[in-house]
């Protein structure tokens, strides 16, 4: 399979319903969840990534990375990688910087 679009993907694991919010630049959407694997995209948008989930009004688990910003045009390659995670509270990632 190949992948033409640009896209945020995110894969949520959820333990119960909850909301997630995608930002990418300015593109953004927010989902409801139910308990699983959830697979979520919106459209790249030049700019920093943020994720966020919520449950009855308290966050969840949140994750907005310093150490990447999504160019529309990298300099080295034709694309951007990112990976990253948000477990309750904790951040953690790994990325690979394209600039």
């Amino acid at each position: 399979m190949q992948l033409t679009q640009d896209t945020l993907w995110a894969a949520v694991f959820a333990t119960s319903k909850a909301s997630v919010t995608l930002k990418m630049g300015s593109s953004q959407q927010t989902f409801s969840v139910d308990p699983g694997v959830t697979k979520l995209k919106i459209p790249a948008a030049a700019g920093t990534i943020q994720v966020t989930m919520t449950r009855n009004g308290q966050v969840i688990a949140s994750a907005a990375p310093t150490d990447f910003t999504y160019t529309n045009n990298p300099v080295r390659y034709n694309y951007n990688a990112y990976v990253g995670a948000a477990i309750g509270g904790m951040i953690g990632h790994s990325n690979s910087p394209t600039k």
